[in-house]
């Protein structure tokens, strides 16, 4: 016989197991108010997974049919809550989190009860990203899927790690280009024509030609490098962040680096060189950029 004792915050709750050769019997038991919950005598595997005449997938399905386990409530209460000041993204990086670290009893079930806030953002990505005009609610389901198995292989997992959750039915893999290159095109044109016609005027007569020569360069592909040097409060990083805004304005893209992660900051979609050119730390005369074929970057 082996007891099992649960101390809850109104009760205390006793499993006692009682085996022998043919039979195995589980009497759950609330000591508090002396009631009896639950007695199966079961002579198979089979008999262990059923749960009122219902053959059930796992153990872990059944221990939850009979009460044995908590629900998926708080996690649930989780999404809700982070949903009323986080994004689509942001919200599926949490349903992964808590899938990964935090082994929820329903899967699928949090996955229904949660994916119009995990896709709420995925509509407008379709439309301008993907380029399709009238995506239906079962594409956007499907794409937010795709995604969440993309950043599930960062954890090692995959959605077949988890019981009964969807799998995405859309090549979407096919109609994605490089990541990279969808994250740098993601700018909204409009805004940045705006604010090229609202920096314009503000430039000095130096500031002016630098950045005539510069664009002329873009425009013409002339490929010419520049140097910009000057001393503090110039204006070098606003000039920067202005020619990066007209180019993103026509449609192009712009890679905005920066030796220091503070200096990062300062430029629209920057981040540093070692980052994003993978160039390793220390560095000396015979390293290289660990940069793989597959990579993105490539």
């Amino acid at each position: 016989m082996l007891l099992i004792q649960i101390k809850g915050k109104s009760s205390t709750c006793v499993f006692c197991l009682l085996w022998s050769k043919v039979r195995l019997i589980i009497v759950k038991i609330y000591v508090d108010n002396n009631q009896c919950l639950a007695l199966i005598d079961a002579t198979s595997y089979e008999d262990l997974r059923t749960v009122h005449g219902h053959l059930h997938d796992s153990f872990k399905e059944a221990c939850h049919a009979h009460g044995l386990l908590q629900d998926d409530r708080e996690w649930l209460l989780s999404l809700q809550e982070a949903a009323h000041f986080s994004t689509g993204s942001q919200l599926r990086r949490l349903f992964i989190i808590i899938l990964v670290h935090c082994g929820p009893v329903d899967p699928y079930h949090l996955w229904e009860a949660s994916r119009d806030n995990l896709c709420d953002d995925l509509r407008h990505r379709l439309i301008n990203v993907l380029h399709i005009p009238k995506p239906t609610q079962d594409q956007i389901y499907d794409y937010g899927l795709h995604l969440i198995a993309k950043d599930f292989r960062k954890h090692g997992k995959c959605l077949q790690d988890f019981p009964h959750m969807p799998f995405p039915q859309g090549n979407w893999g096919l109609q994605e280009r490089n990541q990279l290159i969808n994250e740098q095109l993601q700018y909204n044109v409009q805004e940045l024509q705006q604010f090229v016609q609202r920096g314009l005027p503000t430039l000095n007569a130096q500031q002016t030609t630098l950045y005539n020569a510069i664009m002329n360069s873009i425009i013409n592909s002339l490929g010419s490098p520049f140097f910009l040097y000057s001393g503090g409060g110039c204006g070098k990083t606003y000039l920067a962040n202005l020619i990066a805004a007209s180019v993103r304005a026509r449609g192009e893209i712009v890679l905005c680096v920066a030796s220091t992660g503070l200096a990062s900051l300062l430029l629209p979609g920057g981040c540093t060189a070692h980052s994003h050119f993978k160039i390793p730390i220390p560095i000396n005369e015979q390293s290289t950029c660990n940069i793989k074929k597959d990579d993105p970057v490539h």
